[in-house]
């Protein structure tokens, strides 16, 4: 395989990368994924690189879809979590608010992230598409939407509980955010 610049082509796909061995003398086919953090160092002065096949293990059988399949999920996956690794961290924002206040009430800080919602939500909504259209990732989608309407929960009852509608609401965000939460 030849390199572009300084990285091979392969890792600027967003799907799994496989190469096929094929031994005519043997009538065997071997398969090798290529895995980003691979160790494929250019073998050549035109930038090509070797892929070692282990003539063992990568025979190609009727198993190998399923080892095709193990890949798409897991690199269609990879797109879900990029969306929802956004959302935990806003969920873990807003939990360490949460317990930070009960020393110190942060009551600019807290309206922040109960106004960072709409783009939790929406990362939550582009993971959400993705699930439906790649197939892969349900389980995990729905946990941490339950967990991003927990945490909300939480903040709104703790901004009620501390009279900030009253209190901070100088337009009324908060307000419409306790009752959106009803």
């Amino acid at each position: 395989m030849s390199a572009r610049g300084n990285s091979p082509i392969w890792q600027a796909l967003d799907l799994p990368v496989f190469v096929v061995l094929v031994d005519l003398s043997a009538e065997e086919l071997y398969l090798h994924q290529v895995l980003l953090n691979g160790n494929y160092s250019p073998a050549t002065e035109t930038g090509l690189v070797r892929i070692e096949f282990d003539l063992a293990n990568d025979v190609f059988t009727k198993d190998s879809g399923a080892v095709i399949a193990a890949a798409s999920e897991k690199m269609a996956l990879s797109h879900v979590r990029r969306h929802l690794d956004v959302v935990e961290e806003g969920i873990q924002e807003i939990r360490q608010a949460i317990a930070d206040a009960e020393e110190n009430l942060d009551a600019p800080g807290l309206i922040e992230l109960m106004e960072g919602r709409t783009a939790l939500r929406k990362e939550l909504a582009q993971a959400g598409a993705l699930v439906r259209a790649l197939r892969a990732g349900k389980k995990e989608w729905k946990t941490v939407a339950d967990d991003l309407d927990e945490a909300l929960q939480e903040l709104g009852g703790y901004m009620q509980d501390w009279n900030m509608h009253r209190d901070w609401d100088d337009h009324g965000n908060i307000v419409r955010f306790i009752e959106e939460l009803r």
